[in-house]
């Protein structure tokens, strides 16, 4: 498995005779279904754009402003910086759909995660880079992402990670601050030592997250629920047979969109000389 590069020059990566992850950067204008979704639920029309625009200009603020005080989790958000969490397959971009055109982000915070090579914040600022890349194809934008979070085996050392400020930082980052379209959060194999994670947690979410947020344990028939079964690999109970993504062919693939990261981090308040 290795990176390739199409015609235009887009990279793709090759995981299946009919699978391949590459992003769809073309716009909707010509889907009727998109278009009327985009009016009836976005609110996308002629009417709108001011307000639209004031509202815009609201949200920037607020995440540069977010970002300026927490720089410890979301300064330097490069390839660089993320390539260790993305190498050992902790935040992985499946190369599928679900059935509604959302994108589906996986983070394993159990088993995989060695909480030496990868911090908490170094999770964070991994998940939020793949949200930003996937949020360069307008039918995400659109359609929105599913998250699904594995907790099999999570360990003690891997809790003590999850601090009060951390937790905080790490929902108000999502929940306020990221232009994202949240679905659902479908969290499977939530274990006894995940319970006491999301004691931490709960305090901080919102009434909207909280009704999105879906605890499957091992029953991956009630993930299907939510996410169709050939939308997902085997290790997740679906259908699809392709290999899992290799972890560097990952980090190349987010790589090479490591031009939007850099504009996006030369953007911000100027700080004040002292």
């Amino acid at each position: 498995m290795s990176l390739k590069f199409d015609d235009q020059g887009a990279p793709f990566i090759e995981v299946g005779p009919d699978v391949c992850l590459k992003l769809d950067l073309s716009e909707y204008d010509d889907d009727a279904e998109c278009v009327r979704k985009a009016r009836e639920e976005l609110r996308e029309t002629p009417e709108v754009v001011q307000e639209s625009l004031r509202e815009l200009r609201s949200l920037l603020k607020g995440w540069y402003k977010f970002k300026a005080n927490k720089k410890f989790v979301t300064d330097d958000m490069s390839t660089n910086r993320i390539r260790v969490a993305l190498e050992e397959k902790i935040v992985q971009l499946l190369p599928t759909r679900d059935q509604h055109g959302r994108r589906i982000i996986f983070v394993e915070m159990g088993s995989k995660w060695d909480c030496s090579k990868v911090s908490y914040p170094e999770l964070v600022r991994a998940t939020q880079a793949m949200i930003i890349i996937a949020l360069l194809e307008p039918r995400t934008q659109l359609h929105g992402i599913q998250f699904v979070a594995s907790f099999d085996r999570m360990s003690l050392a891997q809790l003590v990670q999850f601090t009060p400020k951390f937790a905080k930082l790490s929902v108000d980052c999502s929940q306020k601050y990221t232009p994202m379209r949240t679905k659902e959060l479908n969290l499977v194999h939530n274990s006894e030592v995940f319970n006491v994670m999301f004691k931490i947690f709960k305090p901080f979410l919102g009434q909207k997250w909280n009704k999105r947020i879906h605890f499957h344990g091992n029953d991956m028939n009630a993930l299907h629920k939510y996410i169709d079964a050939d939308c997902l690999p085997i290790s997740l109970g679906g259908t699809l047979d392709d290999p899992e993504i290799d972890g560097k062919v990952m980090a190349d693939f987010v790589e090479q969109y490591e031009w939007h990261l850099k504009k996006l981090n030369s953007y911000g308040y100027k700080e004040e000389e002292k």
